[in-house]
């Protein structure tokens, strides 16, 4: 989710300062900084790579995500290589 959360970081408006907030932080908090931190603390996997996920799969999570219906409600749609990109910060 942090990588997402960078990604989409210039498309959304006010909402993570929202959502900052609503978490009890100044709204000039790096969102994606207090997720990582909040994932360790609750034990969630740091990565893809602690779920699993290698990367000789990525292809195939790319064309997945290429044709996923959620694509329909991103702030900003991903190309082809920023999926790449996006699930190798992600490992």
């Amino acid at each position: 989710m942090p990588t997402i959360l960078r990604f989409n970081k210039d498309h959304v408006g006010d909402k993570y300062a929202r959502i900052s907030r609503a978490m009890g932080k100044d709204e000039s908090t790096d969102l994606a900084d207090e997720i990582e931190k909040l994932n360790e603390k609750i034990g969630l996997p740091s990565g893809l790579a602690a779920m699993g996920v290698t990367e000789d799969m990525i292809p195939a999570l790319v064309a997945h995500s290429m044709t996923d219906p959620s694509n329909m409600t991103t702030p900003r749609l991903p190309s082809q290589d920023e999926w790449e990109k996006l699930f190798l910060e992600a490992m």
